[in-house]
């Protein structure tokens, strides 16, 4: 999202799976902290300078005496035009991170306009809508959080928090996806069918799902120590075929080509039947 720091901790963390980096930025952030959470220091930081990242989203080390703009950082392509958003909507940032908005406009602490989400889930760098004193919004303590309006990377549901109760109306899919199947859940979380079938956790058949975007609850296909799948961490996502809205198909070549040689292994074991009945047939013939 542009901001820059520098590393004062790598490591493991006692409230999340994940190797996390712990940044004390150059620039103070709404979301920032002083290196301490959960009454747990991990490093030190000027208050409201203090921020955790995973490792994936860092896309540069910058020499300190030879700077580079920042706009040499990003591929022109990321330059495209942010969705517009409202109050109510249900978006994802450019870091995984969705929630529901629930304040946007001008603030005190920045030129910039902003916007506030009410997260899915509990997040390290959170917030409770509170800034230097004022209140933005209201919401549960780790669950707010502030971004640009040029950090939204996707639209998941106009009119968010109303409209999810409609979601939840959409007809579910009746028929179980494919391995490599492009799919949606009823929250609007799209992803790769990477598994199908029984677990050790759950009763029914579980969906496993390698998402599109990184999600804070998100595994890495184990789950309980049990391997089921395997995709980055924070991308493994189990659900219900009750709770898929729609599937879009095979969308990468390596999961058309695998369904492909399965299909065309399907045709040969039932060439293959065809065969063993004609034969039977035969043999019945001879025998007559």
């Amino acid at each position: 999202n542009g901001d820059t720091g520098v590393i004062q901790f790598i490591g493991k963390t006692a409230f999340s799976h994940d190797k996390l980096i712990g940044l004390e930025l150059d620039v103070w952030s709404p979301n920032g902290h002083n290196g301490t959470y959960r009454d747990t220091p991990y490093f030190d930081a000027r208050a409201g300078h203090g921020f955790f990242v995973r490792p994936d989203l860092i896309i540069a080390k910058i020499d300190p005496n030879n700077p580079m703009p920042l706009s040499t950082l990003y591929d022109k392509h990321e330059h495209i035009r942010p969705p517009t958003v409202k109050k109510s909507d249900r978006i994802r940032l450019k870091n995984g991170l969705v929630g529901v908005v629930k304040f946007k406009g001008e603030v005190d602490f920045s030129q910039n306009r902003y916007i506030g989400m009410e997260l899915e889930s509990k997040h390290y760098n959170g917030t409770d809508g509170t800034v230097n004193g004022k209140k933005y919004f209201n919401v549960r303590k780790h669950r707010g959080y502030f971004a640009k309006e040029t950090e939204v990377a996707r639209l998941l549901t106009s009119m968010g928090a109303k409209t999810l109760s409609t979601m939840k109306k959409l007809k579910s899919l009746t028929a179980l996806p494919n391995i490599g199947d492009r799919v949606r859940t009823v929250k609007g979380k799209t992803g790769t069918v990477r598994y199908v079938g029984t677990t050790g956790f759950a009763e029914g058949t579980l969906i496993g799902l390698e998402l599109d975007a990184w999600w804070p609850n998100g595994h890495d296909g184990t789950v309980k120590g049990q391997r089921y799948f395997q995709c980055m961490a924070g991308r493994g996502y189990f659900t219900r075929l009750s709770h898929l809205t729609e599937n879009m198909g095979i969308k990468d070549e390596q999961s058309k080509l695998i369904q492909v040689m399965k299909d065309y292994d399907e045709d040969d074991e039932d060439a293959a039947d065809r065969q063993s009945v004609d034969n039977a047939h035969d043999d019945d013939g001879g025998a007559g």
